[in-house]
């Protein structure tokens, strides 16, 4: 069975800058890679809003391979041996979408015409993170690729898109791929009995999000199925010119999840890390959020069609639970931010209350050293008793107050 697989790759940092200036000498750019960047920035242009397109900068790159491991032997693969001659390598073509002023991007695997054995075996891979990357006759792991090549780092959940023909949804493949597990196999006693029945899955499968006739859409957590009714009969082109009408939106969708997702980590590390987080902080973390707000413009696409399908993939990647989740978050640390705020004013009028009451201590030491000004001295030394017993209440209302936060 021949399929398109789209391995998509959420990835946040600084870009090494030679990406950009030496991908002519230092990098063979694919020709694949290039047919799949124009299309997918024809797609961009034609369906989003141009200040989106404009953010997006797309970069085409180099052929590597990617490790396929056969099932029949994939029970028995083992990192700490040496399993090299049973790991079987198959071509990927490499573009990345990045989003500078974001620091976050999408590199993206596209594997032509997968026609091996068990088309599962990549999203069980995926699950396993046991995918890697061979080049020059080195192979890696493919967080390691990543970060060698460009400088940045996985930051969310690798999804996959499969482009596949029509009637293919029928067969028990799907449900595998569905959940990123390898298919049942009567040559593996160890997988034998693992038959999906669940009921929350087979729903799933029965609910096509497809908007037109000529293709059936279904999607999960963690893949989404592209069956297109003639994809037996397209040439590589014509492929990529169908199979864009969906990547793109993917694209974003996956962008969206990644940003939400990078800053709740950020979040809830920094409560780990110091649970006393600063004003300054909190205000960086939001800033850091907001720089993605042009991802979550409700007039992002053209069509309504491009649109109400994005909201259907978003939902399915959980994108409004970790808004929902930033949102609680959020709130967390204003609250803290504004307690402290409370403490420091409080330590901040003791302090005042405090070089008042010696300003007046060292005018009262005038005041006795001069008996005719017994009046003056009268009036200093009461408003000074009223001022003392001020500081006290403060004081014990500060300490209570911050006694209260620690209970």
């Amino acid at each position: 069975m021949d399929a398109d697989i789209f391995i998509l790759i959420p990835v946040s940092g600084k870009l090494n800058n030679r990406i950009y200036k030496s991908q002519k000498t230092e990098f063979e750019i694919s020709n694949t890679s290039k047919m799949l960047v124009s299309e997918l920035e024809f797609r961009s242009k034609v369906e989003c809003d141009e200040m989106v397109t404009d953010s997006l900068q797309r970069i085409p790159f180099e052929v590597v391979q990617i490790s396929y491991y056969p099932k029949d032997d994939y029970e028995s693969y083992d990192d700490n041996q040496n399993n090299s001659k049973k790991i079987q390598w198959i071509d990927a073509h490499t573009t990345l979408l990045y989003l500078e002023e974001m620091e976050l991007g999408l590199l993206l695997l596209f594997i032509p015409k997968f026609n091996k054995k068990d088309i599962t075996m990549i999203g069980d891979m995926i699950s396993r993170k046991k995918i890697k990357i061979c080049k020059n006759g080195r192979s890696e792991d493919v967080n390691q690729y990543i970060k060698t090549v460009f400088n940045l780092e996985v930051c969310n959940k690798i999804r996959t898109v499969y482009c596949m023909k029509k009637d293919y949804v029928k067969k028990k493949d799907i449900k595998y791929m569905f959940v990123g597990e390898v298919r049942e196999s009567v040559d593996m006693e160890y997988i034998c009995s693992r038959i999906i029945k669940n009921d929350e899955i087979e729903k799933t499968l029965n609910k096509n999000l497809s908007i037109y006739d000529n293709y059936d859409l279904y999607a999960s957590n963690k893949s989404v199925i592209y069956c297109l009714k003639k994809f037996s009969e397209m040439n590589e082109i014509q492929r990529l010119q169908e199979e864009s009408l969906l990547l793109f939106i993917c694209e974003i969708a996956v962008l969206q999840n990644a940003a939400l997702s990078r800053v709740n980590k950020m979040i809830v590390t920094e409560l780990i890390n110091d649970c006393n987080i600063s004003t300054r902080e909190a205000l960086k973390l939001q800033l850091r959020f907001g720089k993605t707000i042009l991802l979550w413009d409700n007039n992002i696409y053209n069509y309504f069609t491009a649109q109400k399908l994005s909201d259907n993939i978003m939902k399915i990647f959980e994108t409004p639970r970790l808004f929902d989740e930033y949102k609680k978050n959020k709130e967390h640390i204003e609250q803290i931010s504004s307690q402290k705020n409370s403490i420091r004013s409080g330590i901040a009028l003791i302090m005042l209350n405090i070089v008042t009451f010696i300003l007046n201590i060292l005018q009262l030491s005038k005041l006795i050293t001069n008996p005719k000004n017994f009046i003056s001295y009268t009036t200093v030394g009461c408003f000074s008793i009223l001022i003392l017993t001020i500081l006290v209440n403060k004081r014990r209302l500060i300490i209570s107050f911050i006694k209260g936060l620690f209970k």
